[in-house]
């Protein structure tokens, strides 16, 4: 059973998600404490062992990007799902680079947090390396050619390969995959995720993992993310 708490001083926002969670019951999950300000969050997460953090970015005494940060420090391998209704809060914390699950704009529907509580209890090791590595880029996580970008690095993980093969192989395995007819339509959906990745994230980020590429092609970006995961999978077995 995996152990999960809130933190939101919103008591209405709060009683609702408590209340659907309690109905839906997601299989797995118990939570087990809900906090009204980071401080309090965060002296039980510095003592007690947390799976899932479901967390507010506007909080009091210790708001939620201080918080993620320093939960991050204790907790590496703590899920964090950020609720806020503060863009411009959710734009500074992808800032920090810290890994985040899901970051759901409020309001949302609540099925959309059940989606994200099934996605976190049914990841695979690999992908979980995958989301937490584009997790560097500013990417639109409801854009369906992230979950592409996310596909294709998987089929060439699970294939060896050490750079993406031809477009179409890859693409062609993903509309399966899904049932789709159509395999341009994959390929146009991720050059559009890319595109826009490319236009939200920092030509600071950009050098670091492109080096002289800031508007990296998909063929760049993929090749780019696959040396590096390759690169932590062979760090394992030194």
């Amino acid at each position: 059973m995996q152990k999960a708490i809130i933190v939101d001083d919103n008591y209405p926002f709060v009683e609702q998600l408590y209340n659907y969670l309690y109905q839906e019951k997601p299989e797995n999950i118990e939570i087990v404490r809900i906090f009204s300000d980071g401080k309090q969050a965060l002296d039980y997460l510095s003592k007690n062992s947390i799976q899932i953090l479901l967390v507010d970015l506007n909080l009091p005494k210790l708001n939620g990007i201080e918080l993620i940060e320093e939960v991050h420090k204790l907790n590496q391998d703590i899920h964090i799902i950020v609720m806020s209704g503060y863009f411009h809060l959710i734009k500074t914390l992808k800032s920090k680079n810290i890994p985040i699950d899901s970051y759901l704009l409020k309001p949302f529907n609540m099925k959309e947090l059940m989606t994200v509580l099934k996605t976190i209890q049914q990841t695979p090791h690999t992908q979980i390396d995958i989301m937490q590595l584009l997790d560097h880029f500013y990417f639109n996580k409801n854009h369906i050619g992230y979950f592409y970008i996310i596909d294709c690095l998987e089929f060439c993980l699970e294939n060896h390969y050490a750079s993406m093969p031809s477009s179409k192989i890859v693409y062609q395995y993903i509309a399966e995959k899904h049932g789709y007819n159509n395999y341009l339509k994959i390929g146009w959906n991720i050059d559009k995720c890319i595109k826009i990745m490319n236009e939200l994230t920092s030509d600071e980020v950009k050098q670091k993992f492109f080096h002289n590429a800031l508007v990296p092609s998909t063929k760049h970006f993929i090749n780019a993310m696959l040396r590096i995961l390759n690169a932590q999978k062979s760090s394992l077995f030194l």
